[in-house]
């Protein structure tokens, strides 16, 4: 459970990224971010991965306010988010099974867990023959596919989508919003930014739009 407490962020140029965001967001809920450019979409997703800070007001995870955390507790916390982004992100020097497995290797795995792992969140998205590609060798839809499965490996409590259709065809984009689907059907919170109409028409959810800074 994330709670946001009349929650404002202004940078240090004095620009204002949100005003006055007081919402929560329970386990296990399905939420579209809608908005448009400028908005403010960018900012709550930066402030719901910790990678900003509130200026004003506070971010309760689970009751426990995020300004609190120790070192120990802000890992613990991005531990379990997985981040899917708009441009993939993926290492291009590296096989679909290493853009996977480089994560879990950093948390120290045995190679035997890490092997297993890669291959289940593969076979997850429909890429388990994949694995010795390199990202230039697929298409759009298959690269956003491995976003998902690497933001899948550390098997997460929360996915954070910043746009994972804007680059893809509306067969693409309903295969990845499918998979999310499946994901937050075994209980992971999911929370996508977008701009796709089409997707909120055949997958409708929840949605929050933001409007000149804030939640309307």
């Amino acid at each position: 459970m994330i709670d946001f407490l009349d929650v404002t962020k202004i940078y240090k140029n004095d620009s204002l990224g949100l005003k006055n965001i007081t919402l929560r967001i329970e386990a296990g809920e399905f939420i579209y971010l809608i908005g448009k450019s400028g908005a403010g979409k960018s900012t709550f997703l930066k402030l719901l991965t910790l990678e900003e800070i509130p200026t004003r007001g506070a971010i309760l995870i689970n009751n426990q306010a995020t300004h609190s955390f120790k070192n120990k507790e802000m890992t613990e916390y991005r531990r379990n988010v997985g981040i899917i982004f708009q441009d993939f992100k993926l290492i291009q020097e590296l096989t679909v099974f290493d853009n996977l497995s480089y994560r879990l290797e950093i948390e120290g795995l045995k190679s035997a867990i890490i092997q297993d792992r890669v291959r289940a969140v593969l076979a997850m998205v429909g890429l388990r023959e994949k694995e010795t590609c390199f990202p230039h060798e697929l298409s759009g839809g298959e690269q956003q596919r491995v976003a998902i499965a690497r933001a899948c490996i550390v098997q997460p409590k929360i996915i954070i989508a910043d746009e994972p259709t804007a680059n893809l065809d509306d067969a693409n984009a309903f295969k990845v919003i499918e998979l999310l689907k499946e994901l937050n059907l075994n209980g992971t919170t999911v929370v996508i930014a977008t701009h796709d109409e089409k997707i909120q028409e055949k997958f409708p959810n929840k949605t929050l739009e933001i409007k000149h800074q804030t939640i309307t």
